[in-house]
């Protein structure tokens, strides 16, 4: 039996964006500086990160675990 689980971190969400904006709309640029992309993912790119392990394709892919945090 394969599992494969999507685990996103830091996805663009209004509440994401509110959660690190806070009130000072400058905090989102210092935290983004911790993500190594620089960016917070796209609604998008998570949905094609899990399109791509549901399809035959990914049958090589082995992991523990896979998060797409962008690094």
């Amino acid at each position: 039996m394969t599992l494969r689980v999507v685990n996103p971190a830091n996805e663009e969400t209004l509440a994401e964006l509110e959660r690190i904006r806070g009130d000072d709309p400058a905090a989102a640029q210092r935290r983004l500086v911790h993500i190594p992309i620089g960016r917070l993912a796209q609604p998008r790119e998570i949905v094609n990160a899990a399109l791509f392990l549901a399809n035959e394709e990914s049958s090589y892919v082995r992991a523990p675990r896979s998060s797409s945090t962008a690094a």
